[in-house]
């Protein structure tokens, strides 16, 4: 295990406040029973019988006036609708589905606010939207919904049970069960990767999608201090959307494909620098030495 950072864990960090109360920077919650995190924690007896909610303080506008509660729930039903019918696009093999979750909400909550009475207080209905949307943002873990597909929506599955599970000891007593289990010789801190090399053929359904030239380098990771690794598998979590360096097949949660060279932070709506084939979910193939803003 590399870690960039001088201590495991990624994102995920408790302080300790003392008499038992722990402030999370990171994640705070794990989400659902049959959750293998959920499972670890239980055993090592790190999980709190507190369950926790979300969405349920009060809403507020910029002036202090408070927006009933009734409208809240109101919009927060409306918008909970809409998702869960845009979950009907992934099973369909209709090809005329929504660009994205940000597309979609867009024109869903247009039509819903057509079917409102007059006397309704539209603005109050437009600034709940407005807070469902960034609440979605974060829910979601991207930069915009105009980035998120709405054709996999359908495919999250949930864990099933409590959806906020607390820890008594914060989030990080998890991490630190975790690190128990992995040989300490096997963990490497304060250690940046900064290069990445993939080797070998890269199959897609049984056909070979990519065979690396003979001058290229074996090398899988290039460490800060000229030191290589080597490994026949590699999860890579990147939390600063800095740059991933590959040659191998990249398959997105639209169901698209690219093969690529080199993946810039697409999250971002930033470039994406290809010269192989781009291939899209609805069949066609795209050749580009350089395809600019894909997401947006």
């Amino acid at each position: 295990m590399v870690q960039a950072q001088s201590r495991p864990g990624g994102r995920i960090k408790s302080v300790d406040m003392g008499d038992g109360i722990f402030l999370e920077e990171g994640a705070q919650w794990i989400h659902g029973q049959r959750n293998p995190v959920y499972r670890m924690a239980d055993r090592h007896q790190l999980t709190s019988h507190i369950r926790s909610d979300e969405a349920q303080g009060r809403y507020l506008k910029d002036d202090g006036t408070e927006i009933p509660l009734t409208l809240v729930h109101q919009v927060a039903g409306a918008i909970g609708d809409m998702l869960e019918e845009c979950e009907q696009f992934y099973e369909s093999e209709d090809k005329a589905y929504p660009i994205s979750i940000g597309h979609y909400l867009d024109e869903m909550f247009d039509n819903y606010i057509k079917t409102q009475p007059t006397n309704q207080d539209i603005d109050s209905m437009r600034l709940l939207f407005d807070w469902h949307r960034r609440f979605q943002i974060i829910d979601n873990s991207c930069s915009s919904l105009y980035n998120l597909s709405a054709k996999a929506w359908g495919q999250y599955q949930f864990c099933g049970g409590d959806d906020y599970i607390n820890l008594t000891q914060g989030f990080s007593s998890v991490v630190n069960a975790m690190i128990q289990q992995i040989p300490q010789e096997s963990i490497k801190l304060s250690c940046p990767v900064k290069q990445i090399v993939w080797e070998g053929l890269y199959t897609c359904n049984g056909q070979v999608v990519y065979k690396p030239n003979e001058n290229d380098s074996h090398k899988l990771t290039n460490m800060p201090n000229k030191s290589d690794l080597k490994s026949d598998k590699l999860i890579l979590n990147m939390a600063d959307g800095s740059d991933i360096s590959s040659d191998k097949l990249i398959h997105m949660v639209d169901g698209s494909d690219i093969s690529s060279n080199k993946l810039i932070n697409m999250a971002d709506g930033s470039d994406i620098s290809s010269d192989k084939l781009i291939h899209m979910v609805d069949g066609s193939d795209i050749s580009s030495n350089k395809l600019i803003n894909m997401a947006d």
